[in-house]
């Protein structure tokens, strides 16, 4: 399954930049983009908006699991760490995250190993992937303000697709 390689990938590179030094000075972005996945997956563990093939031990929830664990920890703290100081260059580096994660998704789109439902499709991803990384930063910045936002996009989401919130 293409998103264990990924989260391997992530990790690898996490480790060999020796970027792990950095998860407590990032600690609070990290947890929140964490919880933000696993919020995800309670939230819609009967009415996904995608869903991953399982192969082996390696269900949705096993790979909700490896993606707050492994995945989102190692992008934020290689994100943050390695952030540009010089604003002309944060944009770029902001675009190329983004666009990293939406080739990510695109080459599991073409192996059949993700599958969107209810009207889910790349371009929504495109938009979580900005808000994902956008987010970050604002979280290292204003939490509470994040906070704030997150409510309002995760209600605008769950309003927008009709997640049924007591179907649980």
């Amino acid at each position: 399954m293409i998103i264990v390689l990924f989260s391997l990938l992530f990790l690898v590179v996490l480790l060999l930049t020796r970027s792990y030094r950095c998860v407590e000075q990032y600690y609070s972005t990290i947890l929140y983009i964490s919880l933000m996945s696993v919020f995800y997956t309670l939230i819609c563990t009967n009415y996904g908006l995608w869903t991953f093939r399982v192969w082996w031990i390696f269900t949705n929830q096993a790979v909700a699991l490896l993606e707050a664990v492994i995945l989102f920890p190692s992008t934020t703290a290689l994100f943050l760490r390695y952030l540009p100081r010089h604003s002309r260059f944060t944009m770029l580096y902001f675009i190329l995250f983004v666009a990293l994660y939406i080739v990510m998704e695109y080459i599991m789109i073409q192996l059949g190993e993700i599958r969107y439902t209810q009207g889910w499709n790349l371009g929504w991803s495109t938009v979580v992937d900005v808000l994902m990384f956008l987010f970050m930063l604002l979280h290292e910045r204003s939490k509470r303000l994040t906070w704030i936002l997150t409510v309002v996009v995760v209600a605008f989401f769950i309003r927008w697709f009709d997640v049924p919130l007591f179907a649980l």
